[in-house]
């Protein structure tokens, strides 16, 4: 089943990154296969919008960010499950800053695009 509903074009962006980083790290055949299906149906709305060096920049800024976020998740996992809570709540600490860093990147290109909206975040 598939859906169309109206996002900002950083969403697409992202996500399109996200799934360049799994394409890297994900090794399960049916899995992979998976990502792949998605990466191509939306390598195909990517194309559609407009190309510019800025928005090739903040996409290999949003790149670089996701491989660190799969590592710090990654460490992360391991220290919890080695019971080191301490460094796991560092760890966590550098994701929720990355979020921060994605959010901003992805109003970067939002506005870069002249969207018609954009992703709002609210922390405590």
């Amino acid at each position: 089943m598939r859906i169309t509903i109206s996002v900002p074009p950083s969403d697409v962006v992202d996500k399109i990154a996200i799934l360049e980083v799994k394409l890297v790290n994900i090794r399960a055949p049916k899995k992979r296969a998976a990502v792949k299906r998605e990466y191509h149906a939306l390598k195909k709305v990517f194309a559609t919008l407009p190309r510019s060096r800025i928005l090739n920049s903040l996409r290999k800024q949003l790149i670089e960010l996701h491989v660190r976020q799969w590592r710090l998740e990654d460490q992360t996992r391991v220290l919890l499950k080695t019971r080191k809570f301490k460094a796991a709540a560092l760890a966590a600490q550098k994701v929720h800053r990355s979020n921060d860093e994605r959010n901003a990147l992805k109003r970067l290109i939002d506005r870069h695009l002249g969207a018609e909206f954009s992703d709002e975040k609210q922390y405590a």
